[in-house]
């Protein structure tokens, strides 16, 4: 954790952080604010400036929903691992920090009831679409925080996790696809939490996988190549 932080305070750490990816979270909303047209005016012949217009009408009118998803479906990851790594900031200044796995498991069974797991007598429909903002981010954010003061990683549980959650979410998708004739998204499914922890895992055990590859190199280039 302290090879994270780099002698920083995590007040500025987050700051830092949540800069640069606000900075293409705006970029990236305004880029595409003339290009996809809200929901329900897509099949209107619209050229790039009235879709603009649209799109920032449509700030005005419902702002918490596009502050949580950006004018494009792929703009939810900067606004979700915001208010993530804002959650542990708050945790860690209250010195409540082992609670931060358990909040954002809450959360996360929170989405599950609500997508997948909403088929149960104790799940429920909402809306809003869950796994963006806090909901889903948070417990992935706090396994991050935690391996970061972790020294010591192997390859073997790295596997072990990652194979255990391919094998619960293939379980978890049979069961919904012949019980419920539906097929979730693996993001809404428990074997998602594993797999994702193995990959964790994983690269923290073989921190030199791509040495002497281009993919270094391009590694800062990551988030403007997802947008």
């Amino acid at each position: 954790r302290h090879g994270i932080l780099k002698g920083e305070t995590i007040s500025s750490r987050l700051s830092n952080y949540c800069k640069r990816l606000m900075r293409l979270f705006v970029f990236w909303f305004f880029f595409y604010s003339f290009i996809f047209p809200p929901d329900g005016t897509k099949h209107m012949q619209l050229n790039p400036w009235e879709i603009f217009y649209l799109n920032m009408q449509n700030t005005i009118d419902h702002p918490f929903v596009t502050l949580m998803t950006g004018s494009a479906i792929n703009l939810w990851f900067f606004p979700a691992v915001i208010t993530g790594v804002m959650i542990v900031s708050v945790f860690h200044k209250l010195k409540i920090e082992k609670l931060l796995i358990p909040f954002g498991f809450i959360l996360y069974i929170l989405v599950l009831l609500s997508q997948s797991y909403s088929v149960f007598p104790w799940g429920y429909q909402v809306d809003f679409e869950m796994r963006n903002g806090p909901f889903v981010s948070t417990l992935f954010v706090s396994f991050g925080w935690f391996l970061a003061g972790k020294n010591q990683f192997r390859l073997r549980t790295a596997i072990t996790l990652i194979v255990a959650g391919f094998l619960m979410e293939y379980a978890e998708i049979f069961y919904f696809f012949t019980q419920h004739n539906i097929k979730p998204p693996h993001q809404y499914l428990l074997g998602y939490i594993f797999v994702n922890l193995g990959v964790f895992w994983l690269m923290l055990a073989r921190p030199n996988i791509g040495k002497g590859t281009v993919f270094p190199k391009w590694g800062k280039l990551t988030l403007g190549v997802y947008c």
